[in-house]
């Protein structure tokens, strides 16, 4: 399968969202209960709007497969359609997210990984990610920021 890589469209909205909202569910209700009711499909579509601009699509005989979110040095979202899993989706995103931030002229890139999401803890630390300080990662809902317990994810770029 060749994966391209490419800038997010206004297009890509929707099915983004559905990518969002179906990774969020599978993993992040035992790790953020607390945002379950805030996390409908309508929510992850007017948040997509959102990042449309700073967002970069993997797609592969132009199905989307999954997208990753650079905000400044934040590498802020990754997440992969079910059917793309496996395939090498998230290393290529999660390489052109340090690229940009590399070409941005930051020294490094970080994420935010809840403590207790120990499958994307493994994942990141095999991608040559360090965990720095744990810390409460503010979620934005409708009502208003939510605290998250998470660690904070690093990689250097450069010296």
């Amino acid at each position: 399968m060749t994966v391209l890589l490419r800038p997010a469209t206004p297009d890509d909205r929707d099915e983004l969202a559905r990518i969002w909202h179906e990774g969020w569910w599978d993993a992040h209700p035992y790790f953020a209960p607390q945002l379950g009711p805030e996390r409908t499909l309508a929510s992850f579509v007017e948040r997509m709007g959102t990042r449309i601009p700073i967002t970069t699509v993997a797609e592969a005989d132009g199905r989307v497969l999954g997208f990753a979110v650079i905000h400044h040095d934040e590498l802020e979202q990754l997440f992969v359609d079910r059917a793309g899993r496996g395939k090498g989706i998230a290393p290529r995103l999660i390489a052109h997210a340090e690229a940009a931030v590399a070409a941005a002229g930051y020294p490094l890139i970080w994420l935010a990984v809840a403590t207790e999401n120990h499958h994307a803890r493994r994942f990141y630390a095999k991608s040559g990610w360090v965990e720095r300080d744990a810390f409460e990662y503010q979620a934005e809902t409708t009502n208003g920021p939510v605290p998250v317990p998470c660690f904070r994810c690093e990689r250097r770029l450069r010296d």
